[in-house]
């Protein structure tokens, strides 16, 4: 009984230990929290105790330029700077009110002095320097220069933007009323926006200026450095022009106009620029090009199309008619050339003929050609070296189509196939084989390779061998071959067909039979001869052998036979013990 009481007093003192600590951390965590807050909010006075020191020494700056002799630029720049440095602060200290302090420090009333000087501050900001371009007398280099300015400019009002809009956001979470904010920041936007498209639109124009020159004096290094530098400050002020467009979006205002000239200027549309008003502003703007350049331009244009029409369609006749008298030379030609070289030179020549008109229908328009046919020599060597293969093809066409080694209608047997030419070009041959299969050989992998024509020769000889026994009449066999011969109509007489005893075989009396006979009855006279000689031989009585072989065994000696255990026996004696 008396443990049990001690074990429970035990218990109760662990309990009470327990408590007393989660309490005592409890109140520590709470002393750390209420100084942390303290800390903060100390630290709050210390940031705009900063921002007012730094305020009082921007208002009693001065103009130090007139008194040190400073450049008035590099002093309006200094004080920018400043002024930036300045209204972040100020927007870190109001976004560190808004998340940190409760609602009755004073911080909240110190924002709102803040957030009701804005309006003014935007003015202040905006009006002390504009975008300009530099005056047309100066040099390249000197333009470079004043063109890096400009887009120094063009950042720092992208930053100070930036900083306005995220005050309004903040003016709008401390609850103060900001309206004249917007409406201040929406008008010296759209004032800073017209001041981009006034020096744009120059721009746009020096840089159309500049590329008229340029193509009549091509040469001019000075013109191409001009044009491009201009091509740069056009794109850096139509990027501008998008930035402030997005800006004044989420103010709610239009900007259509100013879509449409960034779209001009960067030559793309994004996802600030598209919209449905900006693409039925282009349409209509395309519309009206079009619609003054055909009142304007329409009747010269017309009458310029109406000659090139007519300049392509007579040399397009002049080039058929061209064909046709060099076909004609070429048939009545007395030197043989193959069907590919009178279809190339034939398409040649009436091509050659159209291209001409081609060129003087594009110099009516005028239209330079010299720029024209480099583009075409640069385009040739691109497509030449991406076609490679294809060239090699083409090499061997025309290694082809100058020495001809078959024509259509050959049957040649090249690269593995053997049929009759179907179809030729400079890229590839078409063979047609005696199974009916179509086969198109690459011209590299024929020219490559051994060519065996069999029709290019007007005479070919039918090599024929026939056996007869060796009991059979020679003379009588002689008289048969040549009597099969001398009555088919197509073989030749001359060169005259040629019967001879050739060989004594292993099995038979060899004749070899060779008549001469035009490459298309080559296969009907070997067929029809071999036809005619086996069945005239079978009515004479003259045998064709089979190959056979005669084995005589010597039956005088006995046969020794080794048996398995090695000793060896005579036939007679294994026979008996069997």
């Amino acid at each position: 009984m008396l443990q049990s009481r001690v074990s429970s007093i035990h218990r109760l003192c662990i309990t009470l230990l327990v408590l007393l600590g989660i309490g005592t951390t409890v109140a520590v965590t709470a002393q750390e929290a209420e100084t942390a807050d303290a800390d903060q909010l100390a630290g709050l006075e210390v940031e705009y105790q900063h921002i007012v020191a730094t305020r009082h020494r921007l208002d009693t700056f001065g103009n130090p330029g007139e008194k040190l002799n400073m450049d008035r630029d590099m002093v309006a720049d200094f004080v920018i700077d400043q002024r930036v440095g300045l209204l972040t602060s100020e927007l870190d200290f109001i976004q560190h009110c808004i998340e940190k302090a409760p609602p009755e420090h004073s911080c909240f009333a110190q924002s709102q002095a803040l957030v009701a000087g804005y309006p003014a501050a935007v003015g202040q900001t905006y009006g002390e320097k504009k975008v300009q371009l530099p005056a047309a007398d100066l040099s390249i280099a000197e333009r470079v220069v004043a063109y890096a300015r400009i887009f120094d400019v063009l950042e720092v009002r992208d930053a100070q933007d930036d900083l306005f809009l995220r005050a309004l956001q903040l003016t709008q979470q401390l609850g103060a009323d900001s309206q004249p904010l917007r409406d201040q920041l929406s008008s010296h936007l759209q004032t800073r926006a017209i001041n981009t498209t006034i020096v744009l639109s120059q721009t746009l124009h020096n840089v159309r200026a500049l590329k008229e020159a340029s193509n009549l004096l091509s040469g001019d290094a000075d013109l191409k450095a001009r044009l491009t530098a201009n091509e740069g400050l056009a794109r850096r002020l139509g990027q501008a022009l998008e930035r402030q467009s997005k800006l004044l979006k989420q103010l709610d205002v239009d900007t259509a106009d100013y879509d449409q000239l960034v779209v001009k200027a960067t030559g793309q549309l994004s996802a600030t620029t598209l919209s449905t008003g900006l693409v039925a502003e282009l349409f209509s703007s395309w519309g009206s090009k079009v619609s003054d350049m055909v009142v304007d331009e329409g009747p010269g244009l017309i009458l310029n199309l109406l000659v090139v029409l007519v300049i392509l369609v007579v040399f397009w006749r002049l080039g058929r008619i061209a064909e046709k008298v060099v076909f004609q030379a070429l048939n009545r030609s007395r030197k043989r050339g193959s069907q590919l070289l009178h279809k190339m030179v034939v398409n040649l020549v009436g091509n050659a003929v159209f291209v001409v008109g081609i060129l003087i229908a594009l110099s009516q328009v005028g239209i330079s050609l010299g720029p024209l046919l480099a583009g075409v020599g640069v385009v040739g060597f691109v497509i030449g070296f991406a076609l490679q293969d294809t060239l090699s093809n083409f090499a061997s066409g025309v290694m082809i189509l100058v020495y001809s080694p078959f024509d259509v209608d050959d049957v040649i047997e090249t690269g593995g196939v053997f049929g009759k030419v179907n179809h030729m070009s400079l890229v590839n041959t078409t063979i047609l084989t005696f199974d009916n299969q179509t086969v198109v050989v690459p011209n590299n992998k024929i020219w490559g390779e051994v060519i065996k024509n069999l029709t290019n020769q007007k005479q070919r000889r039918v090599d024929m061998t026939f056996g007869i026994g060796y009991g059979a009449d020679i003379d009588l066999a002689t008289a048969i071959l040549e009597k099969i011969l001398e009555e088919d109509e197509r073989i030749l007489d001359h060169p005259e067909p040629l019967v001879r005893l050739h060989e004594l075989g292993d099995s038979s009396v060899n004749f070899v039979v060779r008549p001469w006979v035009k490459p298309d009855d080559y296969w009907e006279v070997y067929w029809h001869t071999t036809r005619e000689v086996k069945k005239r031989f079978d009515a004479q009585g003259i045998e064709i052998p089979f190959p056979q072989r005669d084995v005589h065994l010597d039956t005088s000696a006995p046969l020794r036979i080794q048996l398995d255990g090695g000793s060896a026996a005579t036939g007679s004696a294994a026979a008996r013990e069997e």
